[in-house]
Formats: structure tokens, sequence, C-alpha cells
């Protein structure tokens, strides 16, 4: 399966030149630029950002995912208010919508023919739930009201209740960035949402076959196909936020259990995402619940994790690397038979202050 290896993502707390060699030389192995949070200025920025640090930037694409693209009017809706849906940024410029009314502009055009009145979607894991209420499938548009308050923000991730939606595999954006991807050298491509062994083919069609491609569980169909999507790609990464959506929080520890054990048999890298050090995006220490998550996570078999936010726009991302490689030494140590309870403080370590006087 290969040795172990962290991959973060990077964003406004860590694109600065000295942060990036920081990461670097903490042991980050991989550098992902999320096309979820990012347009092509963006993408061309943080790769040239990259670059100037001596790093080859990996992409994570957007994939079968529903997501606000645009908000126009106020974020924070409340209770009985009206929201128009458009699809593309460019149908706000095209079409008539009530200025009374917020608008909330989706990527993924082939959700019209799928939503249904009375259908309940829900906004990221901020509490906002809107009931649509009417539907103009012609002019690709659908109006809700808001039944449970909430934020809402550009880049936002969405769902329908009990509704699991047949979306392409790549974005218009996806697809730019595939293609471009293949003028530089891409180490890696992280299909998001993937669904069947196809969705890896086109991947690696896109990509030429240049780039590895990791792919990303995310959805109940992801679940359903692994085996299959896990033979045809070059490793499995189980997103455990986005595929809390579609299973219960109490399931998705089972889920990354069965997943690591079929990557174990088959030989397939497996890396875990999504708040595996969420306490150091604002606090200067870890939760012990984290600490504890991390190693049995490696113990189990995984081979790798994911910081994402972490390291995106969290406060410490070079001491959130530190901690990772920190635990994945002691559980290398342990297995090798050299470590023991009492004598950790052995362990060579770059962790500093309170994280070197409580690790």
């Amino acid at each position: 399966m290969g040795a172990f290896k962290l991959i973060v993502t990077v964003g406004p707390s860590s694109i600065s030149k000295s942060i990036l060699i920081g990461l670097d030389k903490a042991g980050a192995d991989c550098f992902r630029i999320n096309l979820s949070h990012s347009n092509e200025e963006e993408y061309y920025s943080y790769f040239q950002a990259l670059s100037n640090a001596g790093i080859r930037p990996c992409i994570d694409t957007q994939g079968a995912q529903g997501r606000i693209i645009e908000v126009y009017g106020n974020k924070n809706l409340k209770e009985g208010e009206s929201v128009d849906f458009l699809f593309g940024s460019h149908q706000r410029n095209m079409r008539k919508v009530d200025d009374s009314n917020e608008v909330l502009v989706l990527n993924h055009k082939e959700i019209i023919e799928q939503v249904s009145i009375d259908d309940i979607l829900r906004i990221d894991f901020s509490g906002l739930i809107i009931k649509i209420k009417t539907i103009d499938r012609e002019n690709k548009s659908f109006k809700g009201v808001v039944i449970a308050g909430g934020t809402c923000e550009k880049n936002r991730a969405f769902d329908i209740a009990n509704k699991p939606l047949i979306l392409k595999p790549h974005t218009e954006f996806d697809i730019w960035a595939i293609k471009e991807s293949t003028k530089h050298s891409c180490p890696a491509i992280f299909h998001s949402f993937a669904e069947s062994a196809e969705d890896i083919k086109t991947t690696r069609s896109l990509c030429k076959g240049q780039s590895k491609v990791i792919a990303k569980i995310e959805s109940r169909r992801g679940l359903e196909s692994i085996k299959e999507i896990a033979t045809a790609s070059d490793g499995i990464l189980i997103d455990r936020g986005d595929l809390s959506r579609e299973i219960s929080i109490s399931m998705v520890p089972v889920a990354v259990n069965l997943a690591t054990k079929l990557c174990v048999e088959i030989e397939k890298p497996i890396y875990v995402a999504t708040n595996v050090l969420d306490s150091l995006m604002s606090n200067s220490l870890p939760s012990r619940a984290e600490i504890s998550d991390i190693h049995n996570m490696l113990t189990m078999g995984v081979t790798g994790m994911v910081l994402a936010a972490e390291v995106a726009i969290g406060a410490r991302p070079i001491e959130s690397v530190q901690v990772v490689n920190h635990i994945r030494k002691i559980v290398e140590a342990q297995k090798l038979g050299i470590l023991g309870i009492f004598n950790s403080n052995d362990l060579k370590t770059e962790l500093k202050g309170d994280l070197a006087h409580w690790l």
C-alpha cells in the first residue's frame, strides 16, 4: 500500500511561501487545490504560489455535488422568506426574478429535472432548510420558502432530503482544471463523489493518464460501489463530512472500518478526511478525542490523513501537520515494539511549546 502520506488543502491560511515551505518541512506530502472553493483566477494564483515554493499541486474536483455558486441578497435567511433558485451565474442577468426574493445560483443544471414540489433542500450544516414551492423546468428555475433559518454562503453544498441526486461526475470547471493540469505535471487528481469505475476512467481520460486518480467516497452510491471504484483508482479517500449527509453519523466509523479492510486486502492506499484536528483551528491544543481518533485509524491500517480546513483556513496549519506526524511516529514505534507508555519522551519530535509539553 506504500508509505504513510499526509495530504493538505491550501487556502488563505497556508498560501504564503513561508507557510508552504514550513508545511513541506513538517511532513506534508501532497498539496491540494480545492476546486469547490476556487475559480479560474484563484486556481492560477494557488498554482503559482505552490510552484514558487517548489511544490507540484494536486487538484480536488467539485464532482457530483450540488453547490451554491452565487448568492444575491441577504445571506442570513429567516423563516418564511422566499428564495429564487437559478442555474449558472449568467442566468441572473438573463432572467427576471422577483427583486424582493433572495436568489441562489446552483451548479449542475440536471438537478432541475429531479426536484419536485415539497422537496426539502438542506444547505450545508448551517441548519438552513428550504421547501420547494414552484418549479419552472422550461426556464430552469424554481422557488422555495425558508422553513428553518440559517446562513447561506457562496460555495456551500446542498442536498435534497431523502432524494439522492444523479449528477454528472464533473462540473465544467472540473473539466477545465483537469485539462489545465496536464500542462503542469499534476501528481494526483482527487475525484470527488466518485460513484462508479466509469467515473474514474473518465477522469483518467481527461488527464490523459498523466496523474494518479484518488477516488473520494462521499455518497451512499459510492459506498455501494467501493470495490469496483477502488480497483479502478489509485487509492480511496473517505470524506467523513459529506458522507454523513447520506448515512447516519454513527455509521460513518463503520464505513471507514470496512473501507480500510477492503483497501488493505486489495493493497490500495486509503485516506481519511474531515474533523481530524478541528480543535487546532482556533485552540492551542488538540482534543484527547482527536489524538485517539488519529491513533486508532493509523493502527487500523489507514494509509494517510487529510488536513483540509485545518490547513486551508485554520490558525495553526504547520502545527496540525506536526501533530499528525508525531502520532504517526508513535504508532510506527509501537508496531516495532520499541515504544512503551512511559518512554514516549524518547521519541524525537518537532513539536514546540504547549504541544511538546502535552504530546
